[in-house]
């Protein structure tokens, strides 16, 4: 099903509805190191399955998450573990959810595809277009260009969520606010829409704290605001316009969420700088991988604040996804000099072509 109207349909949750029913052991898996839009997805679609319909669920994931996640996961009854994603664990699954994944490689950080053709059943929800990959696979997909895959499952499940216990409710609807207040930005990156806002507003009705929600999701430590400024600093913008900087070691601070959500600031303040539309942060870092030895592998994450500019493509030929105007992959390469220099040239042969 590609991107279509923004609005789930009622046929649409009549047949992911039928899929639970028939199912007994159901198993939702989210990608690597999961982001709060992720991690909401992921443990909202679990507490439903458990909760509604009686079923029993594995939560599937590799790598850590952060602290708030956590406390998140607690509070709605679930401990969580991290385990290592192979194409074993889903052995004897009846149903497979994926939640913001956008292609199977994500599941695992040595990105390795999982052959979903043994399924019986699986759902794929997600705000991202959906890779290749993934479509080659005869799938029931609910995916819609919308501001996170949070909004999605709260628009999804939304009887079911009406259906739980009041404190509970709640909990399920605030858990997701904060996937899509994290995922959005604060409701700037596109596509946040009128179905957001709506989505936004039934929240609110279940005693949602958008307000106190979202400083919580973006308050940060003065020393953090104070690193925030040396990283400003680092800043500078390349002859074809855009605007990077090379994140190194003593940049971040030492706590994990502490980092996370600096970086997160961070990328969203430099969408108020008007001298650039687009901005490109690497991080080096060496990795000894076959036939890139003796080249240093340079992590980089990019975003634009123009709806016009589509980086897609872009992304797509440096091997990695994200979104139309955000994304990331890695370029391997002798030196920083020359890490900028072949992300330049895919810029201007890719983007600037197109424009």
């Amino acid at each position: 099903m590609p991107f279509s109207s923004k609005t789930i349909t009622e046929k649409e949750s009549r047949n992911v509805q039928k899929l639970i029913k028939a199912s007994e052991k159901i198993t939702v898996l989210g990608h690597h190191s999961p982001d709060p839009d992720c991690f909401s997805s992921i443990l909202s679609i679990a507490c439903i399955l458990k909760n509604i319909y009686k079923k029993k669920v594995e939560i599937v994931f590799q790598g850590k998450i952060l602290q708030r996640i956590e406390n998140y996961a607690n509070a709605l009854g679930f401990k969580i573990e991290s385990t290592k994603v192979t194409q074993k664990k889903f052995k004897n699954t009846d149903l497979l959810f994926i939640a913001d994944v956008q292609d199977t490689l994500r599941t695992n950080p040595e990105s390795i595809e999982l052959d979903l053709s043994g399924f019986k059943n699986v759902v794929i929800i997600d705000h991202h277009p959906i890779d290749k990959r993934i479509e080659k696979y005869p799938l029931y997909r609910i995916s819609r260009d919308t501001s996170s895959t949070a909004e999605l499952v709260f628009r999804l499940f939304k009887s079911d969520i009406a259906k739980l216990p009041k404190k509970m409710s709640k909990k399920v609807a605030e858990f997701l606010a904060y996937g899509i207040i994290s995922d959005s930005k604060r409701f700037i990156t596109p596509p946040v829409s009128r179905e957001t806002f709506e989505v936004i507003i039934e929240m609110i009705d279940y005693g949602v704290n958008i307000s106190g929600l979202t400083y919580s999701v973006t308050s940060l430590p003065l020393e953090c605001f104070q690193m925030m400024g040396k990283l400003f600093d680092k800043i500078k913008i390349h002859k074809l316009g855009f605007g990077y900087m090379y994140l190194e070691d003593g940049d971040l601070p030492r706590d994990r969420d502490e980092a996370d959500s600096l970086l997160d600031s961070f990328k969203h303040e430099t969408q108020k700088v008007k001298d650039f539309d687009l901005f490109v942060m690497f991080q080096g870092k060496r990795k000894n991988k076959k036939g890139h030895e003796s080249k240093k592998k340079y992590t980089y994450k990019i975003r634009t604040r123009s709806i016009e500019t589509d980086m897609t493509a872009f992304n797509k030929k440096l091997g990695g996804g994200g979104h139309p105007q955000s994304g990331g992959s890695f370029i391997y390469a002798d030196n920083d000099e020359d890490a900028l220099s072949i992300l330049a040239k895919k810029y201007k042969q890719i983007v600037l072509k197109k424009s």
